[in-house]
């Protein structure tokens, strides 16, 4: 089989075969705000955008076509809005799932690691969802909770702007050196008492060590890339590494060439050199895949126009010398086990 758009990349036997047998997740795909935005349908194929790689990447039909089988779908809202709104608009974007839920028999809102085995076996794509940045909640605690029963299983804790919980590594009222308000703290450990699990992307160093030493429960980073690799503000120390996996969490790498290269545009192997310092650091449990695909990425690396194309990744993962056991965790099993902890 060949995938990779332009960049054709031949998948071998092996690496086919570990892709089909394998739950491969993408912890982080917003084409959920892109139907927020401009009512994307994401249960009817599409095709990129000639020339432009922002959006338009993600849909059931290629998931399917990928061999994706969970996804973390991005819970996006304006922090310019009123908390009000802000909350209403997360609330309408998790209604939409349930939505596609009720209309097609090719997704399910998975609440559970058990529920994301369902889904697959069932041959259906299991919905994770998560709520990107704490200004979304209006009324703190009690919105967690309301989301958390609607479907809700993960919260970062910032995303491109301050919020009364927590400061981003980048965006309106950055500051390294802030940590998380006591309303912060109050939220991380909610978390880990009601079942949501903590996302650690987006979210500044001093936050982030904050709420890994409080976490009562998962933590993980959704989509990020690797300093050890590219020296980025956007992209995790060796110190957050080790605190994600000493939590027994994953890390999820993202597709953006300018978060994983100096250059632009990249080649899918970059992805992989991210992978590969995760796991050669910090165990092969380690790494996952949070692709940010239609997250208004800059550029795709080579080798990966849309989601349709994740064999290509598990091809070049193979040629890295991981043993079938270990592509079989990075592809999905390890964010399994991430999610398996909010059950105890």
């Amino acid at each position: 089989m060949i995938f990779g758009g332009r960049e054709r990349i031949e998948v071998s036997d092996r690496a086919a075969q570990i892709h089909a047998r394998a739950l491969v997740a993408d912890l982080h795909v917003d084409s959920g705000v892109v139907h927020n935005l401009v009512g994307y349908d994401i249960t009817k194929r599409h095709s990129p955008f000639p020339y432009s790689p922002l959006v338009w990447q993600a849909d059931i039909p290629r998931m399917i076509e990928g061999g994706v089988n969970c996804v973390g779908f991005g819970i996006v809202t304006n922090p310019l809005q009123s908390a009000a709104k802000r909350n209403r608009s997360a609330l309408n974007q998790v209604d939409y799932f349930h939505r596609i839920q009720e209309r097609t028999d090719k997704l399910m809102i998975a609440r559970t690691a058990a529920d994301v085995e369902q889904a697959r076996a069932q041959g259906r794509i299991a919905a994770v969802l998560g709520l990107e940045g704490a200004h979304g909640l209006h009324h703190g605690v009690e919105d967690l909770e309301r989301l958390h029963g609607l479907g809700l299983r993960y919260l970062t804790l910032a995303h491109f702007s301050k919020n009364a919980a927590a400061t981003p590594a980048y965006g309106k009222g950055a500051d390294k050196d802030s940590g998380l308000s006591d309303y912060g703290c109050e939220l991380v450990k909610a978390c880990g008492r009601i079942g949501v699990m903590i996302d650690l992307a987006h979210i500044n160093k001093a936050g982030f060590m904050q709420a890994a030493q409080l976490a009562q429960g998962p933590i993980f980073a959704s989509h990020t890339g690797v300093c050890g690799v590219m020296p980025h503000w956007r992209n995790l120390d060796d110190d957050q590494l080790g605190a994600i996996a000493q939590s027994h969490g994953c890390v999820g790498v993202i597709f953006g060439c300018h978060f994983l290269s100096p250059n632009i545009r990249c080649d899918l192997d970059r992805v992989a050199d991210h992978i590969c310092y995760i796991a050669e650091h910090f165990g092969a449990q380690t790494p996952a895949i949070g692709s940010d695909i239609d997250g208004f990425l800059w550029t795709l690396p080579r080798g990966m126009h849309d989601i349709s194309q994740m064999p290509a990744l598990t091809e070049l993962l193979c040629r890295r010398g991981f043993s079938d056991e270990e592509l079989l965790g990075i592809l999905g099993g390890n964010f399994l086990r991430t999610m398996a902890q909010l059950d105890g």
